[in-house]
């Protein structure tokens, strides 16, 4: 009886690993997965690119009398990353440099989901990103928030960001400053305090309206006790 009831309980967890370890295998879920991470690359690099190429390049890539067509471009995702981050031929005339490294204002992460984006164009995502709030990323590391000074408008819809590449969760919050944002219901819409529950390794991001013209700090404090706080610069200005 005793191994019957041993065999059972085997059995048992057999099947409790091996369940979710093939859902997570199955070639339509690894299919999903990538699917789903790839479209939220795309959108993301569709942000990128209209707040820093769209005025030259043209809001579909389509060129203008400051930049090439870069819709369709038959160059390499290599040629396209070089030619933003540092400058380069690869793009004709182009020399602008938008790699911090090189005193621009893209991170690299941002670099990689524009380049993805312009050899993956995709006018959906360009006119999603159109209706989108504008834009403001940082990242959180230990050596803290770069950059540290963000700005934004006051009445004017925004999108902060912020990617956590600490090893422990942190709460990012504008001390004081106030924002309209929908609740979860889609419906509802709140005025509170910004804030951010960020996970190690995560990305997060709040969408709301700025309230009231100002400078705030932006402080992000680790849940790990006795860990130092990050802290940054908010400007909403008129």
């Amino acid at each position: 009886m005793e191994k019957r009831i041993l065999a059972a309980l085997a059995l048992a967890l057999v099947l409790a690993v091996a369940v979710p370890l093939y859902r997570a295998l199955e070639p339509g879920h690894q299919e999903e997965v990538s699917g789903t991470m790839a479209e939220k690359t795309v959108d993301r690099g569709a942000l990128v690119y209209l707040e820093s190429c769209a005025s030259c390049h043209g809001t579909y890539g389509e060129g203008g009398p400051d930049g090439p067509a870069v819709r369709g471009t038959q160059l390499t995702f290599n040629d396209v990353r070089r030619a933003i981050a540092q400058g380069t031929r690869a793009f004709p005339s182009t020399y602008h440099v938008y790699s911090r490294a090189g005193g621009g204002p893209l991170s690299d992460a941002q670099i990689d989901d524009l380049t993805y984006f312009i050899m993956n164009w995709d006018t959906q995502a360009l006119q999603r990103a159109l209706g989108a709030p504008t834009l403001v990323a940082t990242e959180l590391s230990d050596a803290g928030l770069d950059p540290a000074e963000l700005a934004m408008k006051a009445g004017e819809p925004v999108r902060l960001e912020v990617a956590n590449f600490t090893n422990t969760d942190d709460t990012c919050r504008g001390e004081g400053l106030r924002g309209r944002m929908l609740e979860p219901d889609g419906v509802q819409e709140t005025e509170r305090e910004v804030s951010l529950e960020i996970a190690a390794g995560e990305t997060k991001s709040l969408d709301f309206t700025p309230v009231s013209p100002g400078s705030y700090r932006l402080l992000c404090t680790p849940s790990e006790a006795g860990a130092a706080v990050s802290e940054g610069t908010i400007t909403v200005t008129r």
